[in-house]
C-alpha cells in the first residue's frame, strides 16, 4: 500500500509541487524543515490484502529522519543542512531508474557534519549516494578562490552500513572539493560505472571495512570488456585518501589512481581542469581478488586519448597526456586471483609487503612507455620491497628504462626474487585494446 505523508503542512506550502504520476518527491533537509511527501510501500510487495496497515511516516526531528525499516521508498533523499542524519534501519530506497540519486548529501555550499547509516540504496541513474558541493564547475571555478572553494565543499560526511547497488555510475560519488567522507561498512555491487568514485580536488576520504564485488562490468543493456572494464575504486585527481581492510572482489580492476585530462573539454561544459595529482593515498590491508590488474597508479599514461577531446596539453603526435599518481603507498594487501597485483607508471610509490598468491602474469609491473619513449622521463624512485608472490610469469618487472634502485627482500615462489628488466612490455602489460599503447611499437 502507497501512501504520501505531510507533516508541518502540505507540500504546496513549502514550495514542492506534488506529484501527479505516482511517483515521489524528495525528502529534503532545509532551514530546519523537512519537506514531504515520501511514497512508501511495504517490503513484502505493492499487492498487499484489503485493510492492510499502511507504512508509517517517517520519524523526524529538526535534523533527523528514521525510516521504517519495513518499508520500500521510490524516491530519493536530499541532506542538504549541517548535522543531518538518516538511519534506514534496514529500509531500501528504490529509486526505480527514475530518478539519477537516492540519498544527496551536501548540495548547497558550507554542508558539514552528516550521517547516513543503515540504508540499502538501489537502481538510481547516476549514483546511489551522492556527497558534495554542487555548484556547476563553470561558475566554482570563476567566482570562487581556492580557499572558498574548500571551505564551500561538503565536509564530516559519514556512511555507516550502507549498501549501494545496481546504479549506472556509482554505488557513492564523492564531488570535488569535498573534505574527509568516511565510508565504512558498506556493501557496494554491481553497479555499472565503479564502487566509488572519488573525485577531483577532493582531500581524505576512507574506505574501510567494506565490500566492493562486481562493480565495473556494465550492465545488461551495455556490457563492458576488457580494459573497459571499471574499478572498485577510482581515485581522479584526489589526495591523502586511506582504502583500507576492504574485500574488493570480481570488480573489472580494484583501485585505480589518475588523473583525469579534463576530457571532452569543448563539448561539456560542466567538466574543469584537475590540477591535483593523485597523490600520498594509502592502500592497506585490503583483500583484492579477481581482477585483471589490483593497484593501477596512473592508469591512464599510456592510454591513448587522442578522441578524448582533453584541455591538458597532449605530447606523441597528439596521441596521449600525462597521467599524474606519484607518491603513493601501497601496503600489507592480499592479491589472490588477479592478472597483475599491480602496475606503477609514476614516480615516488611504494609496494611493500603485499602477499600474491595468485597472479596469472607478473607480480608487478614498473614503467610506462610513452612517456619515456616521447619525453625521456622513465618511472624512478619506487620502492618495491618485502612482498612475496606466486607466479608463473616474470615476478617484479621494470620495463622502459624504470630504475629498480627501491627492489629488494621480495620472493617470487618461496625464493629470493631479482628485478626483470624489460625493454618494452610485450606480453606482461595489459594494454591490447580499448586505446592502449602498443608499447613495443614504441620501443623499437
Amino acid at each position: 500500500m502507497r501512501n504520501s505523508y505531510g507533516p508541518g503542512g502540505s507540500a504546496a506550502q513549502h514550495g514542492v509541487p506534488r506529484p501527479t504520476d505516482g511517483r515521489a518527491a524528495a525528502v529534503v533537509v532545509v532551514a530546519g524543515a523537512l519537506i514531504f511527501p515520501q511514497i512508501a510501500q511495504a517490503r513484502e510487495g505493492a499487492a498487499e490484502p484489503v485493510g492492510a496497515a499502511a507504512c508509517p511516516p517517517p520519524r523526524v526531528s529538526e535534523r533527523s529522519i528514521v525510516l521504517d525499516g519495513g518499508c520500500i521508498y521510490d524516491a530519493p533523499i536530499v541532506l542538504k543542512q549541517s548535522g543531518a542524519t538518516l538511519d534506514c534501519r534496514g529500509a531500501l530506497i528504490d529509486v526505480g531508474r527514475r530518478h539519477r540519486f537516492g540519498v544527496e548529501i551536501g548540495v548547497a555550499a558550507g554542508v558539514r557534519d552528516v550521517t547516513v547509516r543503515n540504508c540499502r540504496i538501489a537502481n538510481a541513474t547516476n549514483s546511489g549516494v551522492l556527497v558534495g558541493w554542487q555548484s556547476p564547475a563553470s561558475v566554482r571555478e570563476k567566482k570562487y578562490s581556492a580557499d572558498e572553494r574548500y571551505a564551500s565543499g561538503t565536509r564530516n560526511v559519514t556512511l555507516d552500513n550502507v549498501t549501494s547497488n545496481d546504479n549506472d555510475v556509482a554505488g557513492v560519488y564523492v564531488l570535488a572539493y569535498s573534505q574527509d567522507v568516511r565510508i565504512t561498512g558498506a556493501h557496494l555491487s554491481r553497479n555499472a560505472g565503479v564502487g566509488v568514485y572519488i573525485g577531483p580536488q577532493s582531500v581524505r576520504t576512507t574506505v574501510e571495512d567494506s565490500e566492493l564485488a562486481s562493480n565495473g562490468l556494465g550492465s545488461p543493456r551495455h556490457a563492458r570488456r576488457g580494459l573497459g572494464r571499471r574499478e572498485g575504486v577510482a581515485i581522479d585527481s584526489s589526495s591523502d585518501n586511506v582504502i583500507r581492510r576492504n574485500t574488493i572482489r570480481g570488480n573489472g580492476g580494484a583501485v585505480y589512481l589518475y588523473k583525469n585530462c579534463q576530457e571532452m573539454v569543448s563539448g561539456h561544459g560542466r567538466n574543469f581542469k584537475r590540477t591535483m595529482p593523485s597523490e600520498r593515498n594509502r592502500i592497506e590491508d585490503n583483500k583484492i581478488q579477481d581482477s585483471l590488474v589490483g593497484v593501477w597508479a596512473a592508469s591512464r599514461q599510456s592510454r591513448i586519448l587522442s578522441s578524448s577531446d582533453c584541455g591538458d596539453p597532449y605530447y606523441g603526435d597528439g596521441k596521449y597526456v600525462l597521467d599524474r599518481a606519484p607518491n603513493n603507498v601501497i601496503a600489507r594487501n592480499v592479491f589472490s586471483d588477479v592478472g597483475i597485483a599491480a602496475v606503477i607508471e609514476d614516480d615516488g610509490n611504494r609496494f611493500v609487503d603485499n602477499v600474491i598468491s595468485g597472479a596469472s602474469g607478473s607480480c608487478a609491473v614498473v614503467g610506462t612507455g610513452p612517456r619515456s619513449e616521447k619525453l625521456g622521463r622513465p618511472v624512478t624512485d619506487v620502492v618495491v620491497a618485502g612482498n612475496r608472490c606466486r607466479s608463473e610469469k616474470d615476478g617484479y618487472v621494470f620495463a622502459f628504462g624504470a630504475s629498480a634502485s627501491g627492489f629488494g627482500a621480495n620472493e617470487l615462489n618461496g625464493r629470493n626474487a631479482a628485478p626483470s628488466e624489460a625493454r618494452c612490455a610485450a606480453g606482461i602489460m595489459p594494454f591490447k585494446g580499448l586505446g592502449y599503447a602498443d608499447a613495443c611499437s614504441q620501443a623499437r
